[in-house]
């Protein structure tokens, strides 16, 4: 019954639901092709959760006020709405719950990778270590102590996007004191160099966050970021995730769903994993090829289509 009055509602609010994806649309169009748009996607489902009480994440909420797809009218007419539309009724739908109720859904999906990071990341605890989050997009596990546990915390992202980061926290009051910004392209630049320049310390034992970015680089970056963590202090760890190649090239959900990324943001996915019948098995190979052992690893795979998993997430370890 909760779940037909929640329907009922929603489509009652449909009016305001367009609304707020014009104003989401807007800001986007006018950045196309300079500043990272699916950034967003995690961040509203991590703000989503916040509002709903879920996941703590203050600074999602004081940041949401101060990025240009995050506007008034987006927060009113979108999320405070659905967030009203579940006390209402409630319900939480399963594409809004976390911890994620289903492993088996793409609407699951940032749901799930957004709880592996978050465990991995509270059960690092080298002393004098540090966080390094490559691709930081609006992830906010730097500000507070929520999550960072006093560690400082270094966000390399490209230099566009990472100027709307700073004019955003600087904004919203955010403490920014433990963050280091370092505006690097990984395509094109060095971004270890550009890391130590800035203070960075690579004989510190390092906990990297590699979320969302994999898909949108080439293969020949992709391995050499990974050989160079591997160059880290021992006990330095990297979470990562990937989409497999089969499903998302294959499948014609995963080429829909691919081309829904392109045209709603101009972002185009370059690599695709190629995984053996065993996971475990190729995943180890390609760590083990850049000196890095696998500690543990979640594939998802669609109740309908075992086997061809549709997106995986890595903890890997460096013990040189």
């Amino acid at each position: 019954m909760r779940t037909v009055v929640f329907t009922v509602l929603c489509v009652l609010c449909i009016p305001f639901f367009l609304l707020g994806l014009f104003a989401f649309m807007l800001p986007l169009m006018f950045s196309r092709g300079v500043v990272s748009g699916t950034t967003y996607e995690p961040f509203n489902s991590r703000y989503q959760y916040e509002l709903l009480g879920l996941r703590a994440d203050p600074a999602a909420r004081l940041l949401a006020r101060s990025l240009p797809a995050t506007n008034l009218i987006v927060r009113v007419c979108v999320f405070h709405l659905l967030t009203l539309l579940c006390r209402i009724t409630g319900l939480i739908p399963p594409a809004l719950s976390y911890p994620p109720s289903d492993l088996g859904d793409l609407k699951s999906m940032v749901a799930m990778r957004t709880h592996f990071i978050d465990k991995k990341l509270q059960a690092f605890s080298a002393e004098n270590g540090q966080i390094l989050i490559l691709g930081a997009g609006w992830d906010t596990r730097g500000y507070g102590n929520t999550f960072r546990k006093g560690m400082p915390v270094y966000e390399v992202d490209t230099p566009a996007t990472q100027t709307v980061k700073k004019r955003a926290v600087n904004s919203s009051g955010l403490e920014q004191d433990a963050v280091t910004f370092v505006p690097c392209d990984f395509e094109t630049e060095q971004w270890l160099e550009k890391l130590i320049a800035a203070g960075f310390e690579p004989d510190r034992p390092t906990f990297v966050i590699w979320e969302g970015v994999t898909m949108y680089l080439s293969e020949r970056t992709i391995h050499d970021t990974l050989q160079q963590i591997s160059q880290f202090a021992t006990g330095s760890q990297i979470v990562f995730d990937f989409l497999p190649e089969g499903w998302w090239r294959d499948e014609k959900a995963g080429r829909a769903a691919t081309s829904s990324i392109r045209i709603t943001y101009g972002e185009k996915f370059n690599f695709f994993l190629r995984l053996g019948a065993d996971a475990e098995a190729t995943l180890t190979e390609l760590l083990s090829s850049h000196d890095l052992n696998l500690i543990s690893s979640c594939i998802q795979r669609l109740p309908n289509n075992q086997a061809k998993p549709f997106y995986g997430i890595v903890l890997a370890e460096n013990q040189a």
